[in-house]
């Protein structure tokens, strides 16, 4: 770990590194990156000239401070200035009282955790230069209403914004080849989202339990829905899925209950156990001709489902369907007692 370009430090004993209030620091870090930097705790008077009074150390020599705070105690707004490099993980972890945060355009690194629980957090501006979100790092915001991801951000951490109960918005102006899991898991308040022609994967639950999620546009360029990436996502009525995607994971849209029509472009290739399970308003399914492998229930518990077209023919129908009596070769007709099997 570099050492942090600073000379004079104010440490509060039991706190975390919360806001630095001068350009000449790079980064901040939580106390336990102090004690594997120096080697000891730089909360006791170890090597230091100065006095001790009420659990503070002043480090001599420096205009540069730090500032930690005990988690919950921090104050409301944090401006932390340009010049700063990296926010250490966890290094507002539970900072309840904490309502905006400016993130400086010199930052490249916001590490895991960095605002994990802060629950009254209601504003975030994330700035041109950032290039990592680290996992979890807003996971149980659950005050923050918008974000907006910048084109710089070359990896959203998995469960960044987990749980964020409020967030109505989300922007993501391209970057991040990947979703990873579980990042807008349970954002309960989101209503749209849009995915740039940058992304290429979603991973497992990205969007699982987004529950009031009503539009989602899937850009060309995807190529891998993940595992339960939209399970339960009940305000869902429609989703096209583009002609670059390859593979629909196991129960990717499984609950939806309300979507009435999926789009399966040319260029699916699979279409994964229990992906469209209890889709119960969906009717109507076309299957292109370019889908090898339909999964043991992929469709089951579609309820009011009456129509399947399959672009692929008798080679498709033959291997996959008559063989385990999903249609009546007399009557040509669903059956779908077969498809829950």
């Amino acid at each position: 770990m570099s050492a942090p370009a600073h000379k004079k430090a104010k440490i509060s004993s039991g706190g975390r590194l919360a806001a630095t209030t001068t350009t000449q620091a790079r980064e901040l870090f939580p106390m336990s990156a102090w004690q594997d930097y120096r080697g000891h705790d730089d909360t006791s008077d170890e090597e230091t000239d100065d006095y001790v009074e009420s659990g503070d150390v002043d480090y001599d020599d420096g205009p540069e401070v730090f500032l930690l705070y005990e988690g919950g105690r921090s104050q409301r707004t944090s401006e932390l200035n340009e010049g700063l490099l990296t926010i250490g993980e966890e290094a507002f972890e539970y900072c309840a009282v904490l309502s905006r945060v400016n993130i400086p355009s010199t930052v490249t690194n916001l590490g895991s955790c960095a605002f994990f629980g802060c629950t009254n957090l209601t504003e975030v501006m994330l700035n041109e230069g950032l290039q990592i979100i680290g996992g979890n790092a807003f996971s149980r915001c659950q005050s923050l209403r918008s974000v907006n991801v910048p084109l710089t951000v070359k990896e959203l951490g998995a469960q960044a914004f987990c749980s964020c109960t409020n967030l109505t918005e989300v922007l993501l102006n391209g970057g991040p080849q990947t979703i990873k899991e579980m990042t807008f898991e349970l954002c309960t308040s989101l209503r749209s989202v849009s995915l740039p022609s940058t992304t290429i994967a979603l991973d497992k639950q990205t969007f699982c339990e987004c529950t009031n999620l009503a539009s989602v546009k899937l850009n060309d360029g995807l190529q891998t829905i993940g595992d339960w990436a939209f399970e339960s996502c009940t305000e869902l009525r429609s989703v096209t899925i583009p002609s670059s995607v390859i593979r629909l994971g196991y129960r990717a849209f499984s609950d939806c209950g309300n979507i009435a029509e999926a789009l399966l472009n040319e260029g699916l290739q699979s279409i994964g156990r229990r992906a469209f399970q209890n889709c119960s308003a969906l009717q109507s399914v076309t299957i292109p001709s370019t889908v090898t492998e339909l999964s043991q229930s992929a469709f089951q518990d579609c309820s009011n489902l009456t129509e399947v077209i399959f672009l692929g023919g008798k080679r498709l129908l033959e291997q996959e369907f008559f063989a385990r009596g999903l249609f009546s070769r007399e009557c040509g007709l669903l059956d779908q007692g077969a498809l829950n099997e």
